[in-house]
């Protein structure tokens, strides 16, 4: 800036050289030349005037290096630019600035979230998710309940299927998830539930989740098989899980042979009367049978269950 003011005053003063001191000045009467300096009598260099052509010449190149400089300061400035208007240009800026160490609010919503001290901007399309969403399970609480039934799924010669039947009265819409352990066909019956119970055991252990067991099954011998079997219904309950078995069909005074101390021993009653043929138990259900009377106790059971457990 000064190299210009400089040249400017240089320029002008060297039109006019001064006059020597002690002279006299001869009065020039003849009209000043346009542009021309006009020193004073015995006055120097640092003391002349500048002409006015001169000094609009010295402002028109102050105005060109403000001009300059305003566009070395643009030029240093990222994601701006300079726009020019009547009071020498203002700055715009084109573009966010980044932000570092920034609070943002939740990602989805266009707003700045943090990554790793440096703030970015999030889209601003709703944030979805890869994981899945599970199914709505009607009637329940928790999880779905999960029946474990021990049955004769083979057909008879007229058509009936005792398993078949149980499972539908465990499952009449589909609410309750029902394991099926066949123990139909040729073979010892006896030994079959009690390998079915030690699977359902080994199940368990292993961290499946089996609310309940239902066994509408019957058996009056008391014999080394059908005390294997109340030790295995025994195991289970130590273990938390249920096992619900018909008190049998044979009357009161008869007891089914299955039933151990920690079991619940359905008997059955058809609007709210006990059914004479029912054996002894210590709950009774709703059922033409102690078979059926079982399965609505187990299916009950089964949702107490499921709904005070989060699996």
């Amino acid at each position: 800036m000064l190299s210009l003011y400089d040249s400017a005053y240089s320029a002008s003063s060297a039109t006019s050289p001064p006059a020597k001191t002690g002279s006299a000045t001869p009065v020039n009467t003849a009209a000043p030349k346009p542009n021309s300096a006009v020193a004073a009598q015995g006055s120097s260099p640092a003391s002349a005037s500048i002409p006015n052509a001169s000094m609009m010449q010295l402002l028109q190149l102050t105005v060109e290096f403000l001009k300059l400089a305003m566009s070395d300061m643009t030029s240093t400035l990222p994601g701006a630019t300079a726009s020019p208007s009547a009071a020498g240009g203002s700055l715009t800026p084109t573009g966010s600035p980044t932000i570092a160490g920034t609070a943002a609010s939740s990602p989805g919503s266009g707003a700045m979230v943090p990554t790793g001290g440096q703030v970015t901007t999030a889209p601003s399309q709703p944030a979805t998710s890869s994981a899945p969403t599970a199914p709505a399970i009607p009637v329940t609480g928790k999880h779905q309940p999960v029946v474990a039934e021990i049955d004769d799924f083979t057909t008879d010669n007229t058509g009936f299927n005792h398993g078949a039947e149980i499972a539908n009265t465990l499952n009449p819409d589909g609410s309750v998830n029902v394991l099926k352990f066949n123990i139909g066909g040729s073979g010892d019956r006896l030994a079959k539930i009690a390998n079915s119970l030690d699977t359902v055991i080994a199940r368990v252990k292993n961290g499946e989740t089996i609310d309940a067991v239902n066994l509408s099954q019957q058996d009056f011998s008391n014999s080394p098989e059908t005390a294997q079997v109340r030790a295995k219904i025994d195991e289970l309950a130590a273990l938390g899980v249920p096992v619900a078995v018909a008190a049998g069909n044979n009357g009161p005074s008869q007891h089914n042979s299955l039933i151990s101390n920690k079991a619940f021993a359905v008997q059955s009653a058809t609007n709210g009367l006990a059914n004479p043929n029912s054996g002894l138990g210590n709950v009774t259900a709703e059922g033409r049978t102690t078979s059926f009377a079982t399965a609505n106790f187990t299916r009950q059971l089964a949702f107490s269950r499921a709904s005070r457990q989060q699996v």
